[in-house]
């Protein structure tokens, strides 16, 4: 005899028993007890079957260079395709080039929001006049791009003095850090140019060319591939659609007949979210593949991914952030519609067209503030303690692509 059991929690303790032997018993807890049971042998019709098909999505599988003899770990877990925060990368480059992270000075930073596990490797770049570049406020959640992770390699690496670039860009000024920068990698082989005369120093640094530079920097060898010199082979990626499989779902008796005593005897039937259901067990399953590179993207995070690759979006063109569940203007972007609406830095969005945004999640709350061009969005806001409606006529916004990613706690709406 086996049992599998399972606890439903909403606003009171539910309990959930499956019974092979006996068939199934669910006790639902809720004010008053209710009791069900359902017995395999008389039949037990799921109403909702889960099946494999709902994963029919784009998955981008990635083979990444490996070390030579060993397969190394990446410098960076993040998947090829998706972009590196300034964080995360100056970490990277800091073990990369083994710097010492323990005898450095303990003075006091001259940047905002440091987090505690960053900040060993941010006092060693700063020390090392990497982070020159940024200024103020290093922005540490928001995006890298490839001339800023370029600078910041060179610079650690103590390679500023060396290279001279060959040709021209018409991204890369003449004279400037950048084209030092390039030069360098380009005689090292960190990275590629996107065309003949286009670099790329603005464009989002992504997973492959980060990982690729990392393992550069620290010196590993890259393994020598038939039919082509390791130096310029670059890492193949391929886009495969999945069509639906006739293979069952693993376990799937258990989440159909936890599925339907859900449906049938749960007493906050209004609390059900099938879409959430769907979404969540999507996600479980792409998460127990263990796999950084293989994911499954709701579509809010599907349409926001796109419109920080494209570089452009419509929307009021503020730099946000989502802090206790509230969305707050960090800085409306120059010459933007938010600017001309008269939002300031540190205004609470409570609504938009009535909507309230307040604890729905960052990307829903985004969701809501972006919309087409010309459209126009009523919010409401909150600022030193007072409540007032600003209308806002939405426009495309084309900002550098360093500006535009959400990653972390900051985005741009």
């Amino acid at each position: 005899m086996s049992k599998t059991c399972s606890r439903l929690r909403a606003g009171t303790p539910t309990q959930a028993c499956l019974n092979r032997h006996s068939g199934v018993q669910a006790r639902l807890r809720a004010g008053t007890p209710t009791q069900a049971c359902l017995n395999r042998h008389s039949g037990v019709q799921a109403r909702l079957r889960i099946s494999l098909w709902i994963l029919c999505v784009p998955v981008i599988l990635s083979f990444s260079p490996l070390s030579a003899g060993a397969q190394s770990e990446d410098p960076i877990r993040v998947a090829d395709n998706a972009v590196v925060t300034r964080g995360d990368f100056i970490r990277a480059a800091v073990r990369a080039l083994d710097l010492d992270t323990e005898d450095v000075s303990e003075e006091l930073l001259p940047y905002q929001r440091v987090p505690n596990a960053l900040l060993p490797y941010i006092r060693v770049a700063h020390e090392n006049g990497a982070l020159s570049i940024f200024g103020g406020d290093l922005l540490l959640a928001q995006g890298m791009s490839r001339g800023e992770a370029l600078q910041v390699a060179v610079i650690l690496g103590d390679l500023s003095q060396e290279g001279e670039l060959q040709g021209s860009f018409k991204d890369v000024r003449a004279g400037s850090a950048v084209e030092k920068a390039v030069a360098i990698a380009m005689e090292k082989h960190w990275m590629e140019p996107l065309r003949e005369n286009m670099f790329g120093v603005n464009r989002m640094l992504l997973g492959a060319d980060a990982n690729l530079l990392l393992r550069k920097m620290r010196g590993d060898q890259e393994p020598e591939q038939e039919g082509g010199d390791a130096e310029t082979m670059q890492t193949p990626t391929i886009k495969v659609t999945f069509t639906r499989s006739t293979r069952p779902l693993p376990k799937s008796e258990i989440l159909e007949t936890l599925w339907q005593i859900v449906n049938e005897e749960y007493i906050y039937e209004d609390k059900i979210n099938q879409d959430e259901a769907a979404y969540s067990a999507a996600e479980a399953i792409m998460k127990s593949l263990n796999d950084p590179y293989s994911t499954f993207m709701r579509p809010v995070q599907s349409r926001s991914f796109q419109s920080q690759i494209q570089g452009r979006l419509s929307g009021i063109g503020a730099q946000v952030e989502y802090k206790d569940g509230y969305l707050i203007i960090v800085s409306p972007l120059r010459g933007s519609p938010a600017e001309e609406a008269g939002l300031k830095p540190g205004d609470i969005v409570l609504s938009v067209d009535g909507f309230n945004i307040v604890d729905i999640g960052f990307l829903e709350a985004v969701e809501h503030v972006r919309g087409p061009d010309g459209s126009k969005a009523k919010l409401m806001i909150r600022r030193d303690g007072l409540e007032f409606e600003v209308e806002v006529t939405r426009a495309l916004i084309t900002v550098p692509e360093v500006e535009i990613t959400w990653q972390g706690e900051v985005a741009i709406v």
